[in-house]
């Protein structure tokens, strides 16, 4: 299948008058082409795109947004393969709507005219006191924490991707250059990484022992007798300050809210009270369900809302919510927790106590849930970190090692201590000197400790 679709494009325009329309290279995308419509901040689940975007085309067949545009991201590889930036979106009225007809602008290179406002102070990266990339603010990164952003500092976290796609350039109108250079990971071929960096996923038996309480979990090992909802981002009402998130986790282990997810939409009307608890539905090009869900919570005052359901399909700018009291317009959504889901009764297992009688004991099912953030092990807020990065070939001028070991896979051989082997032949070697009486050569290379 081909990894592009041309209903995508509506053309392409080669721009080289400097002193009229800059130089650069263009093309105009159909709002249609976009995952998540032209606005909104989802994760992952849907992409709303606005001007000063970087962004991507999917060719993820697993993706819900596969084979649309969507915003890059310097996480891994295969989401800072930059097409280009959003200089400008037409077809907006002044509410904000856009019609079919809505294009993106987007400068694939060449100077743009971009609003400097939107590029961000990477205070994530290295030392508060660095201020710029290669010692000012000339050019600018793909964002590896928040995705579509351009920041002034290239990630330093291992297995992340340094691209550098922007620099900056006044020029009449024009405020930079969309340059697209190639990236490249940080750390190397070989990561290692710590116990903390698991995927998640597993579980394990736990026996529930009658006793009057229920087995205790902590840090990363959740009860899945229960359900459990886990915040995406800090935006999730049930959020507090310093607790971790758990976006990967919502990714990989739990498939984009297989179990059910939490919205937060914003709407244009101020939200009736008596639609709490009750259903609210979208509907698809056709007028069919698309999304059946629940009003949870919300804030009438900041015209809030909070939706909980099961249905895959995203909620995005620009279609109505129906509810009880009539229906709102969404001007945002996106995905602020999931849910775990909740297990069925474990197993029940037989033991004899002290007195031979069988005790029956039935089980409960514990899940490793590891969070993007250390902060609920009594660390400090922030990703989880690795270990340590070891490129393919290192060369060193010195280095103080306590024990090396070495050893030749082609060979089949390996010296369990370097040290003692090569005290042990200048010793050898000594003794050979003195008995044939050969000039004897300083050694400083090995000394006692």
């Amino acid at each position: 299948m081909s990894s592009c679709n041309s209903s995508n494009l509506s053309g392409n325009l080669n721009v080289n008058s400097i002193t009229q329309s800059g130089a650069r290279l263009m093309m105009t995308i159909p709002i249609g082409g976009f995952s998540g419509g032209m606005v909104g901040v989802c994760p992952e689940a849907c992409h709303g795109i606005s001007a000063g975007d970087a962004i991507r085309y999917d060719t993820d067949a697993d993706s819900v947004s596969y084979q649309k545009y969507v915003k890059a991201q310097a996480d891994v590889a295969q989401h800072a393969e930059v097409i280009g930036i959003v200089e400008s979106i037409e077809g907006v009225d002044a509410s904000g709507s856009f019609s079919s007809g809505s294009v993106a602008n987007v400068v694939l290179s060449g100077q743009i005219k971009y609003d400097t406002g939107k590029l961000v102070d990477a205070t994530h990266v290295g030392s508060p006191t660095v201020t710029g990339a290669s010692g000012g603010e000339d050019i600018y990164f793909l964002s590896e924490v928040t995705a579509g952003h351009l920041q002034n500092l290239a990630p330093s976290t291992p297995t992340t991707i340094a691209k550098p796609i922007l620099q900056r350039a006044d020029d009449g109108d024009f405020t930079a250059h969309v340059v697209n250079y190639i990236g490249y990971q940080i750390g190397g071929e070989i990561v290692g990484q710590g116990d903390d960096n698991n995927a998640g996923g597993g579980t394990i038996y736990v026996l529930d022992i009658p006793s009057g309480t229920n087995p205790v979990f902590d840090g990363d090992w959740f009860d899945m007798s229960q359900q459990n909802w886990l915040s995406v981002n800090t935006d999730d009402y049930a959020y507090q300050q310093g607790w971790p998130t758990y976006y990967t986790q919502y990714l990989t282990v739990f498939g984009l809210g297989y179990f059910g997810r939490r919205w937060l939409v914003t709407i244009k009307e101020t939200p009736v009270s008596s639609d709490v608890n009750q259903r609210i539905t979208t509907k698809n090009e056709v007028g069919a369900l698309k999304v059946d869900a629940t009003l949870s919570v919300m804030d009438r005052s900041a015209k809030v809302l909070y939706l909980t359901t099961v249905d895959r399909a995203d909620i995005v700018v620009g279609e109505k919510l129906y509810c009880r009291s009539g229906s709102y317009t969404v001007e945002s959504a996106k995905v602020t927790a999931f849910a775990t889901g909740k297990r069925e009764a474990g197993p029940v297992s037989s033991y004899r106590d002290i007195n031979n009688q069988v005790r029956n004991i039935p089980s409960t099912v514990a899940m490793y849930i590891p969070s993007d953030a250390i902060a609920s092990k009594g660390g400090t807020e922030g990703l989880r970190g690795f270990t340590v990065t070891v490129p393919a070939e290192v060369n060193l001028k010195s280095a103080n090692i306590d024990d090396l070991k070495v050893g030749s896979t082609d060979a089949g051989k390996s010296i369990v201590d370097l040290v003692e082997v090569i005290d042990k032949m200048n010793t050898d070697l000594k003794t050979v000197i003195d008995k044939l009486s050969l000039a004897k050569t300083a050694h400083s290379g090995i000394k006692d400790t």
